[in-house]
């Protein structure tokens, strides 16, 4: 199947939890490898721009730096799980706490406990496959970049769909690296100023 894993990260190559990300994602995907973009001075969507423009196959799995514990096979997985399903735009893993729980974003109260999989208004990118278009993230948005990108495709497309693979688990530690100071208010007035509304 045809498609590549991409992490966004404003960390440099050679930190230690990279490092550690790399390993865990080769005994998940053995076949594949992780490529990062390492825009240690860019936002999450320059960064996430970044690993689009060197993504060459049809699909893409982006997963954020803080993800861990992947399962077997889990981009396989996700991208099997995405082609199944018609007009689905995104297919995201199940993002899970310290504590077992789901956890991250206004997804989860669509969601249901349990196998199979199910439907979202949004999906938040932290582990997810979507095949690549000519779409972009939006890099006036210093966080929230996720939401934007999800809405952007239900006004271009009302019919697309967001979907959790509940059998795909992982852990996000949900750093939110750049959901901080200056950038939080930021963040609300451009996507106000944008949609009219917050996420």
């Amino acid at each position: 199947m045809d498609y590549q894993i991409f992490c966004p990260t404003n960390k440099p190559f050679n930190d230690p939890s990279l490092v550690a990300l790399k390993s865990a994602v080769a005994q998940s995907e053995p076949l594949h490898t992780v490529h990062m973009s390492c825009i240690v001075d860019g936002s999450a969507a320059k960064n996430r721009n970044h690993c689009l423009d060197h993504c060459s196959a049809e699909y893409i799995v982006m997963i954020d730096d803080d993800v861990r514990q992947f399962p077997a096979d889990f981009a396989l997985r996700l991208v099997t799980t995405l082609q199944k399903w018609a007009h689905a735009a995104m297919c995201s893993a199940k993002l899970m706490n310290g504590h077992g729980e789901m956890f991250m974003g206004g997804y989860i109260q669509n969601t249901t406990k349990g196998i199979g999989v199910s439907r979202a208004g949004w999906v938040p990118t932290a582990c997810v496959a979507f095949r690549k278009t000519e779409r972009r993230f939006d890099e006036s948005l210093p966080w929230v970049e996720d939401v934007d990108w999800c809405w952007s495709v239900i006004e271009d497309q009302p019919d697309a769909i967001f979907i959790v693979d509940n059998s795909v688990q992982v852990y996000h530690a949900n750093e939110e690296k750049w959901r901080k100071g200056d950038n939080v208010q930021r963040g609300q007035d451009v996507f106000k100023a944008k949609w009219g509304r917050l996420p």
